[in-house]
């Protein structure tokens, strides 16, 4: 796991690639604000924490189902935390938990929120297989998103390291890179 793997991604990166990427957070701002009728953190507060072992479309249609009160498909503990959003608690705090160990929920919503401007870095499935290079066990991903001596830090700070060498906010490295390698590995 290092931030040479993140680079390499960058690197064989297309064009295409690069855009999608730099406008990934950008699009997913401008979703959240139209689910949740202009209020950006409760929009994107729903679709992080609908986020964990979705795809992309799968989430957003969670979340548009969950704004129109239907809570259903995905695990209870999520459909419960977007319902308290929905019902007017704050997002972030929500997002975040009660122990603030909702690392890449939490980074997905900071990510959301700032269009991708941010340190914030959502290392998910694909982020943490470009740190390695290549698609690690579901040992090491529970590890890390139970952060585990503090493995999903590491990650992220590796996707900062290598974002300050490309001159990019760390998020938007992160977008690129997931972009580059899902259309590697999966033709997405």
């Amino acid at each position: 796991m290092n931030a040479k793997n993140v680079l390499a991604v960058y690197d064989r990166a297309t064009e295409d690639d690069r855009i999608a990427g730099l406008q990934w957070y950008a699009r997913a701002m401008n979703i959240a604000c139209a689910i949740a009728d202009g209020d950006l953190a409760k929009g994107a507060g729903v679709i992080a924490v609908l986020s964990p072992r979705v795809d992309w479309a799968h989430n957003i249609a969670l979340a548009q189902d969950c704004f129109e009160g239907k809570f259903a498909g995905h695990y209870t503990a999520c459909l419960n935390k977007a319902a308290r959003i929905i019902a007017g608690e704050p997002a972030r705090e929500v997002v975040a938990g009660k122990w603030r160990r909702a690392n890449k929920t939490t980074a997905f919503f900071d990510c959301i929120v700032s269009s991708g401007q941010t340190e914030a870095v959502c290392v998910d499935r694909h982020a943490l297989a470009v740190l390695f290079g290549r698609i690690p066990s579901d040992d090491v991903y529970r590890q890390l998103f139970s952060n585990v001596g503090g493995r999903y830090e590491r990650a992220a700070r590796m996707y900062r390291k290598a974002a300050a060498q490309v001159g990019l906010y760390p998020a938007q490295l992160q977008a690129i890179c997931w972009c580059c390698w899902r259309r590697e590995k999966y033709g997405e």
